[in-house]
Parts: structure tokens; C-alpha cells; sequence
């Protein structure tokens, strides 16, 4: 298959998103549903992806796939964002981290005092 593919189709009364996302050794499957993007597992994309010989395809894409896709990634990074990605001790260039530790001694300097 190729690194990207695309396949519209109908699937009833509400519109969905189905991506597959990578990035490095994290990697997930979301659909974005009903204003909301979550992971499902391999088992129910493989059902959902299920077609019949003779159900064809729709063109042009919908512009809401794009919203749709859009917000996975955007959930996605949320979701691969975790503290231990941000930075650890040995990382002093994190400007992420360096900014949550002064933010932090400051709080604990005004807690002590």
C-alpha cells in the first residue's frame, strides 16, 4: 500500500474519520466521531475498513475529512506529548522543561515563604 491512501465512502448518518499516525516509535489508529478524536484498537479499524466487492467510492474528498484529520493529528501530538518526551536532566535545552522547573521553584519559593 502506498504511505498515503485515502478511500470516502458512505457509512450511514454521522461522519467519521478513520487515520492511521506515526511518529517514530509511537503510533496509533484514531477516528475522529461526533466532534471527538480517540484511538481505537487494530481490531475495530480492520471492521470498520471492511467493504463489500461492489461498494465504491466517493469523489471529491468532503472538506469536513480534512477538519476530521486535522484534529487526530492535533490529538495525537497531545497524546505522544508526555513529560517524559518533553525532557530529563541530561536535556538542558529544553526550553519546555527549563520553563516548568523555574515555574515550579518559583511556586514552592512563595509556598515556603
Amino acid at each position: 500500500m502506498p504511505l498515503k491512501i485515502r478511500c470516502i465512502r458512505k457509512s450511514g448518518t454521522t461522519e467519521s474519520s478513520i487515520a492511521f499516525l506515526k511518529n517514530g516509535e509511537y503510533k496509533n489508529i484514531y477516528i475522529h466521531s461526533q466532534g471527538r478524536s480517540y484511538t481505537i484498537p487494530f481490531e475495530k479499524a480492520v471492521q470498520l475498513f471492511e467493504a463489500t466487492k461492489t461498494e465504491e467510492g466517493i469523489l471529491p474528498i468532503p472538506e469536513i475529512h480534512y477538519k476530521h484529520i486535522n484534529h487526530i493529528v492535533e490529538q495525537f501530538e497531545r497524546d505522544i506529548t508526555t513529560p517524559e518526551m518533553v525532557g530529563g536532566k541530561e536535556d538542558t535545552d529544553d526550553i519546555r522543561a527549563n520553563s516548568a522547573i523555574k515555574h515550579l521553584n518559583n511556586w514552592l519559593a512563595d509556598l515556603l515563604w
